[in-house]
């Protein structure tokens, strides 16, 4: 019987974790910050992605957009699937490689010339790529976007390669790593 729960435990500590999503969170120093063309640091909205269920959302959702106020212009982000429509926010997430695409989905005002946040969640950031006339002077995890002509959107504005999160099996080694990786750490 402790044998087979033994047996029973190793496989599902092999298996990889059924969760997996993808959230624009504040960045490392604190800061969650977009700068219009305008008028300097405003609030920022945000859809992320999920492969199972609702995505996570920061702020008060993409509606801001849409809203004449007074106030200083509110961007909206989100982070979809496909490179043509940025509002598809679930599905499913491949046991390889994945691209996610991130995009400025609109801005209520001048366009967006800044940004800083940081990627979190369950799924393992493998490479962020600006597209579109991006830059990225931050790493692949913790953002720091700057767009010229500033675009009012929505626009990708990057290219986010996910793969679900390795699990570690019994001796340590991570078991999507493949075969290879396995056969090597017992040399």
């Amino acid at each position: 019987m402790i044998r087979s729960l033994f047996v029973v435990a190793a496989i599902l500590t092999a298996l990889p974790s059924v969760a997996a999503d993808l959230c624009l969170v504040p960045s490392s120093n604190g800061l969650n910050v977009t700068a219009d063309c305008l008028a300097g640091a405003v609030p920022t909205d945000a859809v992320g992605y999920s492969a199972d269920s609702f995505p996570c959302q920061v702020g008060s959702g993409l509606n801001v957009c849409f809203v004449d106020s007074p106030t200083p212009p509110d961007f909206a982000w989100t982070i979809s699937s496909s490179a043509v429509d940025a509002l598809q926010n679930t599905g499913a997430i491949g046991p390889d490689a994945t691209d996610l695409y991130l995009w400025l989905f609109c801005t209520a005002g001048g366009g967006m010339s800044a940004s800083e946040f940081a990627l979190g969640g369950d799924l393992e950031v493998i490479s962020f790529t600006p597209v579109n006339g991006a830059l990225n002077a931050g790493t692949d995890t913790e953002l720091r976007l700057a767009i010229g002509g500033c675009p009012q959107g929505p626009i990708p504005v990057g290219i986010i390669t996910v793969q679900p999160q390795a699990a570690v099996g019994v001796d340590g080694i991570r078991t999507a790593a493949g075969w290879g990786h396995v056969k090597a750490g017992y040399r």
